[in-house]
């Protein structure tokens, strides 16, 4: 399943429910200034914004991407493949396969291609909810690490399931 981005009316809409019982109406002013400067005028969210708006009110990054981003876009990355040959599993395991990487994020192939090449410098929220999720990782560990200040996460490898050696 491909991801559907996150538009800014949406977001806008969700952040600024979360403010109206928590400030005064001045408060809810001057935010609302700051999160539509924030925003801008793009149709869709990008990740630096969408982090700097929930930093800016304080919000769990990992309960409002758990809010906002359906689960069924995306899935655990399986890095162990369905094989009993461990020098095939051991090898695989450190040869990246986009496809398999693009269908448990959900992020549409070309896209994944574009943003693991450089070629697109930024990536919308859904984006890194959906590298989080396939990594066993929580989405505020990607977020800090790509915009704030927070350490690269170490990726644990599941441990493979025993099988036989092949023989040559």
């Amino acid at each position: 399943m491909i991801i559907s981005y996150l538009n800014i009316l949406t977001f806008r809409g969700f952040v600024l429910n979360e403010i109206k019982h928590s400030h005064n109406n001045s408060e809810k002013r001057k935010l609302e200034k700051e999160i539509d400067k924030l925003l801008g005028t793009r149709g869709l969210v990008l990740g630096k914004t969408f982090y700097d708006v929930i930093k800016l009110l304080n919000l769990n990054i990992d309960t409002v991407c758990f809010t906002l981003f359906p689960k069924e876009s995306s899935s655990k990355l399986n890095l162990f493949p369905e094989s009993n040959n461990k020098i095939h599993n051991f090898i695989s395991t450190y040869i990246g396969d986009l496809k398999l990487l693009s269908k448990t994020t959900g992020i549409e192939y070309n896209r994944l291609t574009k943003l693991f090449n450089g070629e697109y410098k930024n990536a919308y929220p859904e984006d890194i909810n959906g590298l989080a999720i396939a990594f066993s990782l929580k989405p505020s560990q990607l977020f800090e690490y790509f915009y704030g200040d927070g350490e690269r996460p170490v990726i644990e490898l599941p441990k493979p399931a025993d099988g036989d050696v092949s023989e040559g």
